[in-house]
């Protein structure tokens, strides 16, 4: 089975305009660790194998562009026929989540 990863870009230095944008690529897991509840949890690394792109419309500087990009990003998966499966992992420069085709 195939693991997919949806990527919000939410920094400058990761997007090519001021915008965020979404792409959705295959995973490949790169090692486990222990969730807050001390159960074993892959971690991912998106592969190059992009397939699918674009942009959103939250500026990279709007102080609510995480929660604003992730509902941009829910409906635009829905629409593109993808169900997000977990929550948003948010780091310095993006938010990932699981994604599978609906």
């Amino acid at each position: 089975m195939t693991t997919h990863f949806a990527c919000i870009a939410t920094a400058p230095d990761v997007v090519a305009d001021n915008v965020c944008d979404l792409s959705i690529g295959t995973a490949t897991i790169t090692g486990y660790r222990l969730d807050d509840a001390g159960n074993e949890t892959a971690e991912y690394a998106m592969s190059d194998n992009i397939i699918f792109t674009a942009d959103l419309t939250v500026l990279v500087n709007d102080e609510d562009k995480l929660a604003k990009a992730a509902n941009e990003a829910d409906e635009m998966l829905t629409k593109n026929a993808w169900t997000r499966t977990a929550a948003w992992d948010i780091v310095d420069n993006a938010m990932y989540a699981e994604v599978e085709p609906a």
